[in-house]
């Protein structure tokens, strides 16, 4: 006699079956969000760093220093201002001097986003 429908066998390993794909469709899910929510916190990072740049850069002087600083978001900054090297003497027929400028934005315990320009001292 032929008995219809599914062993006990065939449904437990659907079952299993079933649980490994579900398990690596969640690890997939799981790991997509950490990264939407890491590139979000660079893209703020971002525009945080220009902002206190263009904040920098906006001085009638920027000697060579080093600054820090906090945003409202408990998120830290810190600038570093010094001379650009291999820019000597006459740069740009102007008698002004070339400097680097480095802003580093730091949130987390080891997440960081750093940008470096270049200005021209007198055109501050």
């Amino acid at each position: 006699m032929k008995a219809n429908g599914f062993t006990l066998l065939e449904v437990l390993v659907a079952f299993v079956v079933l649980a490994m794909v579900l398990g690596g469709l969640l690890r997939v899910l799981s790991q997509s969000g950490r990264l939407e929510g890491s590139a979000a916190n660079r893209q703020q990072a971002m525009a945080m760093a220009q902002s206190q740049l263009a904040l920098l850069l906006s001085r009638k002087a920027l000697p060579s220093s080093e600054e820090r600083g906090k945003f409202d978001n408990g998120w830290r900054w810190q600038a570093k201002v010094s001379p650009f090297e291999g820019a000597e003497g006459n740069w740009l027929g102007t008698s002004n001097r070339a400097i680097e400028v480095q802003l580093t934005v730091s949130w987390g315990e080891h997440q960081q986003l750093m940008l470096t320009t270049l200005a021209i001292e007198g055109a501050l």
